[in-house]
């Protein structure tokens, strides 16, 4: 009678070096590799179902402020998550947070107007007022950096009298410790 191990090793090919390892740990390499390719087939198909049903099923999702169907990202608006284009719900984020006038994205709007109410007008400055407002920019900016300056020198400054201190503490020890020795002096 032959025992299993024997029947199985005298099927394979001991010439193989995977199949030696193989037969040593007492597995069948193949069938492994077969059982896991057949596990990602299936694994790929239900994936692709899944995709396809998720197609077929789910309506066209319209911006609903601009009405437009296609951007790279679908954004946050009034009516729920996802419910806002790109451009659309940045707006609308800026205009929650008070950061930007609210704009209308129709095109029946006109661009000076919206209904009666008339357009902020942009106020234009002259180049000495701007030349003006440049300067003391900079001059805030000196200010600033002089400060810091200042403070490093005084920080510096302290540092070196707390090093003298320190040094005049230890002479001072020194001093004490010569004439309580009962006449022995010892000087660095």
């Amino acid at each position: 009678m032959m025992s299993t191990a024997i029947r199985t090793a005298a099927h394979r090919n001991w010439g193989s070096r995977h199949s030696r390892r193989a037969a040593m740990d007492g597995c069948d390499r193949r069938e492994t590799v077969k059982r896991y390719s057949r596990k990602r087939a299936k694994a790929a198909a239900a994936a692709v179902v899944k995709a396809a049903d998720a197609v077929v099923h789910t309506p066209p999702r319209v911006c609903a402020d601009c009405r437009t169907s296609e951007t790279p990202l679908w954004r946050s608006g009034p009516e729920g998550p996802k419910s806002l284009c790109n451009a659309c719900g940045i707006k609308y984020r800026k205009r929650r947070k008070g950061l930007a006038p609210p704009t209308p994205t129709s095109s029946s709007a006109s661009n000076s107007q919206v209904g009666n109410v008339p357009a902020p007008a942009m106020k234009v400055l002259s180049t000495e007022e701007l030349k003006r407002r440049q300067r003391e920019k900079q001059e805030r900016t000196l200010k600033l950096l002089l400060l810091q300056h200042q403070r490093q020198r005084r920080s510096q400054s302290e540092e070196k009298a707390a090093v003298e201190a320190g040094k005049e503490v230890e002479e001072a020890a020194r001093l004490l410790l010569s004439l309580s020795s009962a006449g022995l002096f010892v000087h660095s």
